[in-house]
């Protein structure tokens, strides 16, 4: 009788484990809470980076690809779909820093859009700078003998 208790209990445990971490907040959510101004104003913050990722200086698009990166954990339900058409000049201009590209790859990866997802892939495929390209390849995660065969992402 105590051994099906403990098994009952220990079975107990494991279920509602499993339920809290579905429910659980990302680290990013448990260390600055979302207040209501913060989801007030998104709209016009994802405007402002917008325009920030168009900047010519190097600082400021570093800082609105990492504002992005943070917003995106925040708020997991946005689309962030006003920023995926600058992420994507980013990475197509061989005139911006590689280091800048590969942050723009990593960011709009993270956005989970389709439009963004085939942007990767066609830097992967298309793309002029080696370093550029390879770190797009391991992005769309498609071998590299793969891309002679293939049209879009699957």
């Amino acid at each position: 009788m105590k051994r099906f208790f403990l098994t009952a209990l220990l079975s107990l445990a494991f279920a509602f484990s499993g339920l809290n971490a579905q429910n659980a907040s990302t680290r990013l959510q448990k260390q600055h809470d979302v207040t209501k101004f913060m989801k007030a104003h998104l709209s016009s913050s994802i405007e402002m980076i917008a325009r920030a990722l168009e900047d010519r200086q190097f600082n400021m698009r570093l800082s609105a690809l990492q504002t992005t990166r943070q917003l995106e954990q925040l708020f997991p339900e946005e689309s962030f779909n006003r920023l995926v058409q600058p992420l994507i000049k980013i990475i197509n201009d061989n005139n911006i820093e590689t280091e800048t590209r590969v942050l723009a790859a990593i960011t709009l990866d993270q956005l989970h859009s389709d439009t963004g997802d085939e942007a990767i892939f066609q830097a992967a495929k298309n793309c002029e700078n080696p370093t550029m390209k390879n770190f797009c390849r391991a992005i769309t995660r498609v071998p590299e003998e793969s891309f002679a065969n293939v049209s879009q992402v699957k």
